[in-house]
């Protein structure tokens, strides 16, 4: 949408070709022209030969697919490169490797950085959800042009947030399962954190809280954590309805990353509905001034106890609830990422 609203004349490629909807049909509706079908997956070449002079600007997403187009738009045509790598793959892999110990996942760190560093010498200029990509990559190569730019952007903002906090319940955590770090993040919970968060409500007299999980592709280790009277709930897939009912009837959400890279979007997602958050020094990295608006710790004793602490504190919840819309609509508004998209197109 800023890109229409620059003047500029917007064409969409997805890397599977296909007639995806609702998003093909949503985009079309706003004008930009999606290229799909078999006419594209086997001619898109001979398409860019074809239309390069009149495309000032291609705008490339993620490693895998970045690469696959970046050599190609070089050598022929004259159209500039902006590559958008939403993390370093590079960086998430090394750091799982740092906490298991899996060489394998080290070796995978070393062959995405090879991959994402010669993308950054290939294009006009990389973007990165934050400063924290920003001083990695010039920590490596400080002649790289990147700048960080607003990841997440709300046209609409949510009214009337449920605040009586001493009638909502649970604990929730968000996030799909075939992304590894979510995975991980509920089995850390679960087994290191939750059990103590019970014995600390028992010991005060009080019930704890169940812990529910929501998210796709849901594993059958994750499965595995729901028993009969532990307080894990496991949901797996909801709808949108439901998981906006969810947000609205939790009184915590949980964030327990121990790895990962770039800005967490399901932690930007939690403040945007008004939700009181427990995270980790990983999920909060990234997003600028979160400090206000939530609550870190990073070892397993220390995050029970801030989680215990804010539960039993409905005022305490309220009073970070009531930081977030105004949080939201400064960092990740549209007027928020209008500055990013200044320093985009000055950049090209």
């Amino acid at each position: 949408k800023m890109f229409l609203k620059k003047g500029y004349v917007v064409k969409f490629i997805g890397d599977n070709y296909l007639h995806e909807e609702p998003y093909t049909s949503t985009l079309q509706q706003m004008g930009i022209e999606v290229l799909y079908g078999q006419e594209y997956l086997t001619g898109i070449w001979d398409w860019l030969v074809k239309n390069g002079k009149d495309i000032h600007v291609a705008y490339l997403n993620r490693p895998h697919i970045a690469t696959k187009y970046v050599a190609f738009i070089n050598e022929p045509t004259d159209i500039k490169m902006i590559y958008y790598g939403h993390d370093l793959h590079f960086m998430r892999e090394f750091r799982e490797y740092e906490l298991t110990g899996d060489v394998k996942k080290r070796q995978e760190s070393e062959y995405w950085k090879s991959i994402e560093f010669s993308l950054f010498h290939k294009v006009a200029v990389s973007y990165y959800p934050s400063y924290v990509e920003e001083e990695a990559i010039h920590a490596v190569d400080e002649t790289i042009p990147v700048k960080a730019i607003t990841a997440y952007v709300y046209e609409e903002f949510l009214q009337n947030l449920n605040k009586d906090f001493a009638k909502r319940e649970g604990l929730l955590f968000v996030g799909g399962f075939a992304h590894p770090p979510n995975a991980d993040a509920v089995l850390w919970f679960a087994k290191d954190i939750y059990p103590r968060i019970r014995q600390k409500m028992e010991a005060a007299g009080q019930v704890p809280p169940e812990f529910i999980v929501v998210g796709s592709k849901v594993t059958d280790e994750i499965r595995a954590l729901q028993q009969p009277d532990n307080g894990i709930i496991i949901k797996g897939f909801v709808s949108e309805e439901e998981l906006s009912e969810l947000y609205a009837t939790c009184r915590v959400v949980v964030v327990p990353l121990r790895y990962g890279a770039g800005v967490k979007g399901k932690v930007v997602e939690a403040i945007y509905n008004g939700d009181p958050i427990v995270t980790t020094s990983i999920g909060a990295e990234g997003i600028p001034q979160v400090e206000d608006v939530l609550l870190v710790e990073d070892e397993p004793e220390a995050f029970a106890e801030t989680v215990t602490r804010l539960y039993q504190s409905p005022e305490g919840c309220k009073a970070l609830c009531e930081k977030t819309q105004s949080y939201i609509r400064t960092h990740f508004s549209m007027d928020a990422a209008s500055v990013c998209t200044e320093r985009f197109f000055v950049a090209v």
